[in-house]
């Protein structure tokens, strides 16, 4: 492929295109092919959809924790201080070997930048990426028999861990700066030594990573009843995260319009179908869609719809609809508008174009 004829998005596509993604599945769930709480939406009339309230996301805070990654048994890293008791090595030594006063009873070491550690008699050896015990374990093979008539009894504790600052703010318990061992150094871990998330919930969490060349990172919390993947993230040293509050004062506009995502309605402000549209950049013209679904709360807490025309040459609904804030808006694909989408593809990679994912 000739180089002369490729060019990239701007940052703007990269930081939609995850928005992209959960939009096909948020819109999967909502028009019933896989529902999380296996209810299919309906489809009601109009009298019955104007007095429908709105979708109020919850956190679906289970699938938040089986989403933390395992934690295993401590590793040391450079910077531990590693204490050693080892009174059985040092009171029996062979008599041809002299032991100062101060190699009795209890040693502490740290670990050093070359991941070395340094004990009695032996000198350096490896501490880096190794257990408490797995240190136990290898001093007493090294002080028996060479050293000692016996083996010896050796207990190793971490009295003092390297650590690493990651700040969190907004919709948490306890904000502030905490600082993680190597092995805490994950989102979901943050989130529960913050207090977890507040009463009111999250929606989502936005991650100003410390390295300033990687960009801003957005992510939506896992919901009840919408199948939205969440795995945990490994953090770095200074990463600033931010829990963003859920609001019910916005619309969330998916499925084939140039930017998904949830957009604010600000105070004694109403919007039209169409005007939700155009906050999320306007129509895929590509796809070119006529349609769009307006998904509420019905009555008992069942999800409904009602489907209004929003481009054509006749009849265009969406002027007349006013959205209410919670309402999730779905630009339909239909096959026709599959089929267009897929010829538009087919023509970027025809002419060497590609996007940056």
């Amino acid at each position: 492929m000739n180089n002369n004829h490729k060019r990239t998005t701007r940052p703007t596509r990269k930081r939609h295109h995850y928005a992209s993604v959960i939009s096909l599945l948020i819109v999967t769930a909502l028009c019933g092919c896989k529902s999380g709480d296996k209810t299919n939406s309906t489809s009601v009339d109009m009298q019955t959809f104007n007095d429908a309230g709105p979708v109020t996301p919850m956190m679906d805070l289970h699938q938040l924790k089986l989403a933390a990654r395992p934690v295993d048994e401590y590793r040391l890293v450079s910077g531990d201080i590693l204490e050693l008791y080892m009174p059985d090595v040092l009171g029996t030594i062979k008599d041809d070997l002299l032991v100062t006063e101060e190699r009795k009873g209890y040693h502490l070491t740290r670990v050093e930048s070359t991941g070395k550690i340094v004990v009695p008699l032996i000198g350096r050896i490896t501490g880096t990426a190794k257990t408490v015990r797995e240190i136990e374990e290898e001093l007493k093979a090294l002080y028996y028999p060479k050293f000692v008539k016996l083996v010896p009894s050796i207990v190793g504790k971490v009295s003092q861990y390297q650590t690493h600052p990651v700040k969190i703010i907004g919709a948490i318990e306890k904000p502030g700066i905490y600082d993680l061992k190597h092995n805490e150094m994950s989102l979901v871990t943050l989130l529960a030594k913050a207090g977890g998330i507040t009463e009111g919930g999250a929606g989502a969490i936005r991650i100003s990573y410390a390295d300033r060349k990687k960009p801003i990172k957005t992510l939506l919390l896992p919901v009840k009843h919408m199948d939205i993947p969440f795995a945990d993230l490994e953090l770095q040293p200074g990463d600033l995260i931010e829990v963003l509050r859920l609001s019910e004062q916005a619309v969330t506009v998916v499925g084939l319009v140039v930017k998904p995502g949830i957009y604010p309605i600000p105070p004694e402000t109403q919007y039209s179908l169409l005007q939700g549209i155009a906050l999320a950049g306007g129509l895929n013209t590509n796809a070119d869609p006529h349609w769009a679904r307006v998904f509420r709360r019905g009555g008992g807490g069942a999800l409904v719809w009602h489907e209004f025309r929003v481009s054509g040459k006749h009849n265009i609904e969406g002027a007349d609809v006013v959205l209410k804030p919670g309402d999730i808006v779905a630009v339909q694909n239909t096959w026709y508008t599959s089929t267009r989408t897929l010829f538009a593809q087919i023509f970027r990679v025809g002419f060497g174009i590609t996007f940056e994912p």
